[in-house]
């Protein structure tokens, strides 16, 4: 199966705040769109990231999906998502979703790029 692996950039500033993995872009760029204003079971409140989203969408306009790399299995997309992580921390970036990160190889994958900065836009 392949997996993506993306950041989410904030147009305000174009900075990452966000790095994650899927295996379908479309829709998760959907998801993190629409459950900005969900809020997290026991009543924690929202996430870091659903929190910057919203911040986002009050500047009227929407944070954009770059997929940065393909892996060709779910471990390999790990590692890259991992490294990924890796980079942006070491870079100065703060990402709303780090916690920690693993070293466990290296993986293999082509970059790409895709953005998708409407999710009105997308099918499905």
């Amino acid at each position: 199966m392949i997996s993506f692996t993306y950041l989410l950039i904030d147009p305000r500033n174009n900075r990452p705040f966000y790095v994650g993995q899927t295996c379908d872009p479309q829709q998760r760029y959907k998801t993190h769109i629409y459950s900005r204003n969900r809020v997290q079971p026991n009543n924690v409140g929202l996430t870091p990231t659903q929190e910057r989203i919203r911040e986002i969408y009050a500047a009227n306009t929407k944070p954009v999906m770059k997929v940065v790399g393909t892996a060709w299995s779910h471990s390999e997309s790990r590692v890259m998502e991992d490294g990924w992580m890796r980079r942006m921390v070491e870079d100065g970036y703060e990402l709303t979703n780090i916690f920690s990160v693993m070293t466990n190889g290296r993986g293999h994958y082509r970059e790409g790029f895709l953005n998708f900065s409407n999710p009105d836009k997308l099918g499905g």
